[in-house]
């Protein structure tokens, strides 16, 4: 593990004193993490965008959940 020395506003330190209950480093670490995984998610979305045409999925014209509802639908009247 490596130690990187970061300056924080006084006010933000007294916030996140209050949320972390003195475990400072446990919670920009956990923090550090969430906004790392949240960048990565938006890279892949942004990678992928733009490779589903709607001329190729006519039942999402209106979006997923009316379609999605209507499988689900379709579902629950079956006899078992």
């Amino acid at each position: 593990m490596s130690a990187v020395s970061v300056e924080f506003p006084s006010e933000l330190i007294e916030k996140i004193d209050k949320i972390a209950n003195g475990k400072h480093s446990e919670f920009l670490v956990q923090m550090a993490e969430r906004q790392v995984k949240l960048h990565q998610q938006r890279a892949a979305l942004n990678e992928v965008a733009g490779t589903w045409k709607p001329e190729d999925y006519p039942e999402f014209v209106n979006g997923s959940y009316p379609w999605v509802r209507s499988i689900r639908d379709s579902a629950n009247r079956q006899e078992p």
